[in-house]
C-alpha cells in the first residue's frame, strides 16, 4: 500500500510532463462554453478512460512478468531485472527533464496529430461515452514515464498488482489534467516548470530506490555461489 501511495504521489507531481504530452486533448474537451459542473464531469470521464487503459496495460504487464518468472536465473530474477529496467528509465527521464542531456526520439505532437481525427470523432459523439473512449485512446499514446511504470508492473509478477501500479500512477495524473482542461490559467507555465523540476528529482530518487531494492541480496549471492560450487563439484 505504501508503494502504491508513493506511485500516486509521483504521478501527481509528474503531471507537468503529462500536460505537455496530452494537455492539448483535455484543452479541446474544455474549449466549448458550458457550466463548470458538466465540464468537470467530461474531464473526469476522459481521465477515467485513460486510467482504464493504464489498468489494462498494467494487468498485461503483470501477466507477462508472471510468465517470464519461469525463466528466472540463479543470478537475477525476472522481477529484479524489470525493476532495474524501471529504475534506470526513471533515472534517465529525470536527468533529461533536469537538462543534463536531451533524449532523442519521436515528437509526441506528431503522433497526436495522427490521432486527432479519431479524437474529433469520439468527442463529437452524442452522449458522454465519447469522452470516456477518447480517454481510452489517449492512454495508448507513447510516454516514457508510462513505459517506466509498465516495467515496474512487469516486475510485480501479478496481474492485480500490475494493474494497481498503473491505476495509482494514472490517478495521480488526473487532478492536473482536469484543472488544465477546465482552465489553462489554473496552472501557469512557471508553476508547471517548477512542478516538473521537483517531479524530476523525485523520479530520480524513486529510480535509485527501485534499483537498490532490486539488486540481489547477500542471500541471493550466497545461493549463486552455492549453485556454482555444486556445478563445479558435479563436473
Amino acid at each position: 500500500m505504501t508503494e502504491l501511495i508513493s506511485i500516486f504521489v509521483l504521478g501527481l507531481l509528474s503531471s507537468a510532463h503529462c500536460l505537455g504530452m496530452c494537455g492539448g486533448f483535455v484543452v479541446t474537451i474544455g474549449a466549448t462554453r458550458q457550466p463548470i459542473a458538466p465540464l468537470i464531469a467530461r474531464q473526469l470521464l476522459h481521465g477515467a478512460g485513460r486510467v482504464t487503459t493504464y489498468a489494462f496495460m498494467g494487468a498485461v504487464a503483470g501477466f507477462c512478468g508472471l510468465y517470464l518468472a519461469r525463466f528466472d536465473s540463479t543470478l537475477v530474477t525476472v522481477q529484479q531485472f524489470f525493476s532495474i529496467v524501471a529504475g534506470v528509465m526513471m533515472l534517465v527521464i529525470g536527468a533529461s527533464v533536469l537538462g543534463f542531456f536531451r533524449l532523442p526520439g519521436f515528437r509526441a505532437m506528431g503522433i497526436g496529430s495522427l490521432l486527432a481525427p479519431l479524437f474529433r470523432q469520439l468527442l463529437s459523439a452524442r452522449g458522454s461515452y465519447g469522452f470516456f473512449l477518447a480517454g481510452i485512446a489517449n492512454g495508448f499514446l507513447p510516454c516514457g514515464l508510462v513505459y517506466a511504470f509498465l516495467a515496474k508492473a512487469v516486475a510485480t509478477g501479478t496481474m492485480l498488482t500490475g494493474a494497481s501500479v498503473m491505476i495509482a500512477f494514472g490517478l495521480g495524473t488526473v487532478p492536473a489534467m482536469v484543472a488544465m482542461g477546465c482552465s489553462g490559467q489554473l496552472i501557469g507555465h512557471a508553476a508547471r516548470h517548477r512542478i516538473l523540476q521537483v517531479a524530476a528529482c523525485l523520479v530520480i530518487v524513486a529510480g535509485a530506490v527501485t534499483i537498490v531494492r532490486a539488486l540481489p541480496s547477500s542471500g541471493t549471492c550466497e545461493h549463486c555461489r552455492n549453485t556454482v560450487a555444486q556445478v563445479a563439484t558435479r563436473s
